[in-house]
């Protein structure tokens, strides 16, 4: 595999499959950073739970894949246009393309995350909406699914923030301008981890939010047909034979990867 900026190695050999075949050519996967789905370590190189998936696939299927990460706006656009391959941890498209192909690989509850210093601690949900007080924060060209943006609808637009990424979010967080956000257990404990704000926050779950599923959206015109049934085939195995359950346990945890599972199709 080949990525776009040096990635973090893992162990080969925690799962038996081997691969089985080459594909025709070399293949773009498309990442963002968000959380523990696809972060930069501390010597600056890709890992989490999107980059294991990639190994894991490449692995399986005996193909190149290169890695480039990308802004989630722009990530957005290249999506909207077909301009790559495939994309990992990207949300069921509202419709059938007849270019895309999406396979189900979790469904991860949404969670509101709140910050003490604005909100204290044991509002309810209705009750922390409810306050003029609280700033929402969102990050632009994220997909918070049509539940949570029906739940912020009524908000007035002076209790909207949009940052251009994560990490602004993070940073007005921390600074107290965001009182709460809402986000995915493998995407907020990453960030409230590395800017050790997890005394600082405190999680209400979205209940009235069905799960959001995701999973890899693959451009069936830009793979060639054979390649296509390749990898797809690879990653569904992955998935139904509990492998994929094993890498998303290293990031939310055993019971958490048990509940995301999406089910076999």
């Amino acid at each position: 595999m080949r990525i776009a900026r040096p990635c973090l190695a893992v162990a080969h050999g925690l799962f038996a499959t081997v691969a089985a075949a080459d594909c025709v050519r070399d293949y773009e996967v498309a990442v963002v950073s968000l959380g523990y789905a696809t972060f930069y370590d501390e010597g600056g190189q890709l890992a989490g739970y999107a980059i294991d998936q990639i190994r894991e696939l490449e692995r399986r299927s005996g193909c190149k894949l290169i890695v480039t990460a990308y802004p989630g706006q722009r990530a957005k656009v290249l999506a909207q246009h077909g301009l790559v391959a495939m994309m990992p941890f990207s949300g069921k498209p509202p419709k059938v393309e007849p270019d895309r192909l999406w396979i189900g690989m979790t469904r991860i509850r949404m969670d509101l995350v709140l910050n003490k210093a604005v909100v204290g601690e044991g509002a309810s949900l209705n009750a922390v909406l409810a306050n003029p007080e609280v700033t929402v924060g969102l990050v632009r060209g994220l997909n918070y699914g049509p539940d949570i943006d029906a739940l912020l609808a009524p908000l007035p637009a002076n209790r909207i923030d949009i940052s251009d990424s994560i990490d602004a979010l993070v940073r007005k967080f921390a600074a107290g301008r965001v009182g709460a956000t809402p986000g995915f257990s493998i995407i907020y404990r990453q960030w409230a981890n590395d800017a050790r704000l997890n005394d600082r926050i405190w999680v209400i779950p979205i209940h009235t939010a069905a799960p959001m599923p995701g999973g890899w959206t693959f451009w069936t015109s830009n793979i060639a047909p054979e390649d296509v049934k390749l990898l797809t085939g690879a990653l569904r195995a992955m998935r139904d034979d509990g492998t994929d359950q094993k890498l998303l346990a290293r990031y939310v945890g055993s019971r958490d990867a048990a509940a995301f599972t999406f089910p076999a199709d």
